[in-house]
């Protein structure tokens, strides 16, 4: 996912990347593969909880998916840039919410919608000498 690229935080606190959907990304159809948008999804989704996160909460972002529910919707043609907006529905010490989808690059089609629901995995200190 080299060419992911933030573009904003609005107002309502959706984050959007937007990305180009390379060969890499697509299915011998030419368009999106499904397991490539679970992906895409499963990373924008986590990156999006970093806005929420403090000393002692959420502190690393990625958690651990509890449930994935990904809903391909249409495919989105390859070579092409699409949007992808997430927005954190409900956080809480343990457990977060976040929806994603896949949209066009104007907004107007909505390729593919997520709901992540992650766990909150405190970060435990290194013991001394440790290499893990």
């Amino acid at each position: 996912m080299d060419n992911l690229r933030f573009e904003d935080i609005e107002a309502d606190g959706t984050v959007v990347f937007s990305l180009f959907l390379g060969p890499e990304f697509l299915h011998v159809g030419g368009s999106l593969h499904g397991g490539a948008a679970t992906l895409i999804l499963d990373q924008c989704t986590s990156l999006s909880i970093a806005p929420h996160a403090a000393p002692g909460y959420w502190e690393w972002t990625g958690g651990v998916t509890r449930t994935l529910s990904v809903t391909c919707l249409r495919a989105p043609p390859g070579h092409t840039t699409v949007k992808i907006r997430c927005k954190v529905i409900s956080i809480g010490q343990t457990v977060v919410l976040v929806r994603g989808e896949i949209v066009s690059d104007d907004g107007k089609l909505v390729y593919d919608v997520l709901d992540h629901n992650k766990i909150n995995v405190r970060l435990k200190p290194r013991a001394p000498g440790s290499k893990l």
